[in-house]
């Protein structure tokens, strides 16, 4: 694929990244078919030294066009955890008309900034069920430190809460740190320090889909019956070789899941599409529906 260079849109993103016109139109036909759609966005990184807010304004005003069933927001939500930037970043993301999920980053747990955090935005640990999901979203961080933990006490926790979950609907995780690194994003130092422990926990649990953010390049990775989403920066100017800032698109129908970066302001573009079921991720197909 290699990096992008820069300059616009269609020079930056190469042609082979991006949807032909048979396939918008089967992307189209695959969202009116999909009844539920989850947008996953992460690292606003209000308060960095230029932070695009113009670009979070941006997605915002795409997201509510698109009339999302829910918002996830993975994290880094600041820059380094302080009430002012805890602020500015409450004041953009209230105007999204649509539920949203919050989790907390490395950099939101600065300063004590999780007492923030909860003050503004409610609990750390988060369960959500509805019609076609159940989803868990968990705060990774740990104070001043860019590694991620859960423990063993919280992963008795998610245990105890995905055991009762209905096997109709589909399992999503979420946190801010990454379980498996990807490529494009530097020198690997900081991945979650029990994320053997969490993954072999959450395929035994039938968990299909786990969204995180940190590290600021979108990429996908299917492991055993799960896929791994990752989000881009919607807001810090660190974007490893994208051509701007990102977030992205997941659309779920009754046995898909179609998963798509979209640039603000720009194209999308597909990752892929996989059948899900009871035991999770059975297959990757690119022409089903």
């Amino acid at each position: 694929m290699g990096l992008y260079p820069v300059l616009s849109f269609k020079e930056s993103y190469p042609n082979d990244l991006l949807l032909s016109a048979q396939e918008v139109s089967r992307h189209m036909s695959v969202k009116k078919m999909a009844k539920y759609t989850l947008v996953q966005i992460s690292d606003l990184h209000v308060g960095e030294s230029g932070y695009r807010r113009d670009m979070i304004v941006t997605a915002i005003e795409e997201i509510n066009k698109m009339k999302p069933n829910l918002v996830m927001m993975c994290g880094d939500l600041t820059w380094n955890g302080i009430r002012e930037q805890f602020l500015e970043a409450q004041d953009m993301l209230q105007n999204i008309d649509a539920p949203i999920i919050y989790t907390m980053g490395n950099h939101d747990a600065s300063n004590v900034g999780y007492l923030i955090f909860e003050e503004l935005f409610g609990s750390r640990f988060v369960e959500h069920k509805d019609d076609t999901i159940f989803l868990m979203a968990v705060d990774s961080s740990e104070p001043d430190l860019d590694t991620g933990h859960i423990g063993r006490e919280g992963r008795n926790f998610i245990d105890k809460a995905y055991s009762k979950v209905d096997k109709e609907l589909l399992k999503v995780f979420a946190l801010h740190h990454h379980l498996v690194p990807i490529p494009r994003s530097g020198r690997e130092r900081d991945i979650m320090v029990d994320a053997g422990d969490m993954l072999e926990l959450l395929m035994h649990k039938g968990v299909s889909l786990i969204l995180s953010g940190h590290r600021h390049y979108p990429w996908v990775w299917r492991l055993e019956n799960m896929v791994l989403s990752y989000s881009g920066t919607s807001g810090s100017p660190r974007l490893r070789g994208s051509p701007c800032q990102n977030y992205n698109i997941i659309k779920i129908g009754k046995n898909t899941i179609e998963i798509s970066t979209k640039l603000i302001g720009g194209p999308a573009r597909r990752r892929g599409r996989y059948h899900w079921g009871k035991r999770g991720i059975t297959s990757r197909s690119e022409n089903s529906t």
